[in-house]
């Protein structure tokens, strides 16, 4: 016999992956008087909304959107909504990651990761973190309850770099850098030097964006700017910002920016789904199951 809550799973599954599949965002919401629906499902600064989606506003309630075609207009009625087309590959790309990451969070949901990274690390990596960086770092930095000295290691498979250091201190300050290249991957470890040598720690990468990938960055913020009319404090900007920060793989920089939304709005979901797919790019497991959590506590 099979047990009803496998069937329920299996149609939540089926319902998802059809609603996914075929229909594409139309909009994404710069923020919500009121209240406002798609289904049963509650919108936010941040959401996305697909072509097809029966939205539902109660009694005065309003919906500031911004459009595929980069327009910005307030919805005032129920309704279903319909797309226009793209017209300007920013604005592909902030669509296209917002789409990109909505359905991450639906297809987590629906299996999510049975195995979790263990919370407790004897030496956890701290800085830079399976992130690329706008600066070349000042110095290296870890965390650990286990004495020192520690044992350093940075490696460049690109131009067989290698660098060693001892060191007693929970960070290495990289004097001058000079062998920090822009546009180039690097991955480094510390350990304590007791330890078992036999086997190698986990490391982390880091890599200093070129200066193409900054005039790209740049740009791609400056028309986001110009879009939202210059509203760098909003909530809707700092969120679209993340996904642009996102493509870049900047991710110290995007969760430093979230901290600055959930100051505003601690009940966003979007910004702790945004969190979650963050800490899950950068290996931080506990802490993307947390913010996931926070989302499914939100939703009920």
């Amino acid at each position: 016999m099979i047990h009803h809550n496998f069937l329920y799973y299996m149609f939540y599954c089926l319902l998802t992956f059809s609603w996914l599949n075929g229909q594409e965002p139309a909009a994404i919401v710069l923020s919500v008087q009121g209240q406002a629906y798609f289904g049963n499902v509650s919108l936010c600064t941040g959401s996305v909304i697909r072509s097809g989606d029966s939205l539902r506003l109660s009694g005065k309630s309003q919906l500031r959107m911004l459009l595929r075609n980069g327009k910005v207009e307030t919805q005032l009625r129920s309704g279903v909504f319909r797309s226009s087309p793209l017209t300007d590959s920013t604005l592909q790309t902030i669509f296209a990651s917002s789409d990109n990451i909505d359905r991450w969070y639906h297809l987590i949901s629906v299996q999510p990761k049975t195995s979790v990274r263990a919370s407790e690390e004897a030496l956890t990596l701290v800085f830079p973190r399976n992130s690329s960086l706008l600066d070349k770092p000042a110095k290296l930095s870890w965390q650990t309850e286990l004495d020192g000295p520690y044992e350093f290691s940075l490696r460049c498979y690109e131009d067989d770099f290698s660098y060693d250091a001892e060191c007693s201190q929970d960070n290495l300050v990289l004097m001058e850098d000079p062998f920090i290249s822009e546009g180039k991957t690097y991955f480094w470890y510390a350990r304590p030097l007791n330890t078992d040598l036999s086997a190698l720690p986990p490391a982390s990468w880091f890599k200093v964006l070129s200066q193409e990938d900054r005039t790209r960055l740049e740009n791609e913020i400056g028309l986001l700017t110009a879009t939202l009319e210059a509203d760098t404090a909003s909530v809707a900007f700092r969120l679209l910002k993340c996904n642009i920060l996102l493509n870049f793989e900047l991710h110290h920089d995007v969760l430093t920016l979230l901290d600055e939304v959930l100051s505003v709005e601690p009940t966003n979901k979007v910004a702790h789904i945004y969190r979650a797919l963050t800490c899950e790019r950068m290996d931080l497991d506990m802490q993307s199951r947390n913010a996931l959590q926070m989302v499914g506590r939100l939703s009920h």
